[in-house]
């Protein structure tokens, strides 16, 4: 947990208090712990382990490498800012990231960058604590 906590610490190092308080209230903290353990322990233990057995079974090799490639990101701060969006999930990654979290998309608006980008503004709301939050995607088509 130490490492967590100096990882959370040299992300929020040069944070306003603006982007500090945006870190607490998307439930980065909790979401950086489950991607760290994720990252750590792999698809089948982190599910053995897990109240609502995430990641599916069912889900492909590819889901989990794109579960992996997110969980990656969190760890590096992404996702919270629309300035550090998540990149390389496409729609369906970023939606199984956190449907492996236990978030659901409530509310989602898309904004065109120009030809072929697009970034996804998705608000989630937590399965148990029914807490909202929104996180940001760019998806850019080949």
């Amino acid at each position: 947990m130490n490492s967590l906590q100096n990882k959370m610490d040299q992300i929020t190092e040069h944070f306003s208090p603006e982007e500090n308080d945006l870190f607490i209230s998307s439930m980065f903290p909790y979401i950086m712990s489950k991607a760290s353990s994720y990252l750590e322990e792999g698809a089948s233990k982190y599910r053995s382990s897990d109240a609502f057995n995430m990641p599916l079974a069912e889900w492909s090799a590819k889901d989990n490498e794109l579960i992996k490639t997110g969980c990656t990101q969190i760890m590096e701060g992404i996702g919270f800012m629309t300035e550090r969006p998540f990149k390389k999930l496409g729609v369906r990654g970023f939606n199984i990231l956190f449907t492996m979290l236990h978030f659901r998309s409530i509310k989602r608006k898309t904004k065109r960058l120009g030809l072929g980008k697009m970034l996804d503004e998705i608000t989630f709301q937590h399965a148990v604590t029914k807490e909202e939050v929104t996180y940001f995607n760019l998806v850019e088509r080949d």
